[in-house]
């Protein structure tokens, strides 16, 4: 066997070699995708859906946010809890929960926190996110702008026991430019306001403090709001006042004619 023949024999063994682990490689991720399957499958088998999986959804990652409790899973989840009480996470996660299955990739990947959220509920890992990720993806118009009050801001203003002591803390926050902790704290307030029969003025002023740190935070719309809904407090407050009081002129005039 000359020198030339004996190399094109190492290179045959070699290419040999290469393609047997090729195909074992084939093999075994083969064999990975089959084992992802069953486990999503038996863990499909234990979850209560929103009707019958379409066939695309089913045995995918996206399988899991047709539960009926996807909610309560995702608060439970720390990797998504912090993102529940935004009204552009809900919107989109309502929205993946109604796509096929190309389309739900699609959307995965225009938003860093569906992804995040489908690595959660599927149990595939967790995802890190990094604030200059989610500022970038709002930027570039693929994820809505995220609301100013997110769930960190909510969960420390629901320390405050009290309407007084919400608003004090929501006046500390703002003195300090915090405005998205102080408007979390002025919501506080004024759902506490409303557990203990707040007065009007109580309302109408930590709804004008609200739309002041709203304004703060660039959110002229949502700051609109506040003065629209204290404006419609005053008013009804007004009517109940006038009516109260044609009542009692009527009952003034019905005695003297008796």
């Amino acid at each position: 066997m000359t020198s030339s023949d004996s190399e094109r024999s190492d290179d045959d063994v070699a290419a040999v070699g290469g393609a047997a682990a090729d195909v074992e490689t084939d093999e075994a991720s083969a064999e990975a995708m089959r084992a992802t399957y069953e486990r999503r499958a038996a863990h499909e088998a234990e979850v209560s859906y929103e009707g019958e999986l379409p066939a695309d959804i089913a045995g995918t990652p996206f399988a899991i946010f047709r539960a009926t409790d996807i909610w309560d899973r995702l608060a439970s989840h720390p990797d998504t809890r912090a993102h529940i009480v935004d009204s552009g996470f809900r919107s989109a996660v309502e929205k993946l929960r109604r796509l096929d299955g190309q389309a739900a990739a699609r959307e995965v990947m225009d938003d860093p926190r569906l992804l995040q959220a489908v690595m959660a509920m599927s149990g595939e890992g967790r995802l890190k996110l990094k604030e200059e990720e989610l500022a970038r993806a709002e930027v570039g118009g693929r994820m809505r702008r995220r609301d100013p009050v997110q769930f960190s801001h909510m969960e420390r203003a629901h320390s405050h026991a009290s309407c007084d002591e919400a608003r004090e803390a929501g006046n500390e926050h703002f003195k300090r430019g915090e405005y998205a902790d102080a408007a979390a704290c002025y919501e506080r307030a004024l759902r506490l306001a409303g557990k203990a029969g707040g007065g009007v003025a109580v309302r109408v002023t930590l709804l004008s403090n609200r739309a002041a740190a709203m304004l703060k935070l660039r959110r002229a719309e949502e700051a609109l709001r506040c003065c629209q809904e204290a404006a419609a407090q005053v008013e009804a407050a007004a009517q109940v006042e006038a009516a109260d009081q044609a009542e009692g002129g009527a009952e003034v005039g019905a005695s003297a004619c008796a």
